[in-house]
């Protein structure tokens, strides 16, 4: 009896995690949308992966050293990435994704890189928040980022 129930408790967890790995691997390519549609300056690439309410937030130091918080809007965010001139590469690079989900919410730690025209202009960490709405689709809710100039190797 103890046998069985350890099999049954060892397929339980091995389905679970399972189903966990789906939806990390789901939220990342959400994001990777995201970053594509960055790239190719497709600003309604941008917006099907972003919630219509979403919220964008940029946090950097200022001329005097002061932390600030920069807001931005998903369309002016989208409109911004697609006036960017055909001549101008953009790229955003991740170093690595750190995924948690819990139902229909996930958070992603992302530490980037951002380069234009292939030369290294800044890099971060971007916090993500998600969730999955009523089709299954995971859309984006929130985005925070850091912004460095220094030590970005």
């Amino acid at each position: 009896m103890k046998r069985l129930l350890f099999i049954f408790g060892f397929i339980f967890c091995f389905v679970t995690s399972k189903a966990q790995s789906v939806d990390e691997l789901a939220v990342q390519q959400v994001i990777d949308v995201l970053f594509n549609g960055m790239a190719a300056k497709d600003g309604a690439a941008i917006k099907s992966v972003m919630h219509s309410s979403a919220r964008l937030q940029s946090i950097s130091i200022d001329d005097t050293g002061k932390p600030k918080i920069q807001l931005e809007t998903v369309e002016n965010f989208a409109k911004q990435i697609a006036s960017i001139p055909a001549n101008v590469k953009i790229e955003e690079r991740v170093l690595f994704y750190d995924v948690k989900v819990d139902g229909n919410l996930a958070q992603v730690w992302a530490e980037y890189q951002f380069y234009i025209n292939d030369k290294m202009t800044h890099c971060g960490v971007d916090a993500f928040q998600l969730y999955k709405d009523e089709n299954s689709d995971w859309k984006i809710i929130q985005i925070s980022d850091t912004r460095h100039k220094d030590n970005c190797d």
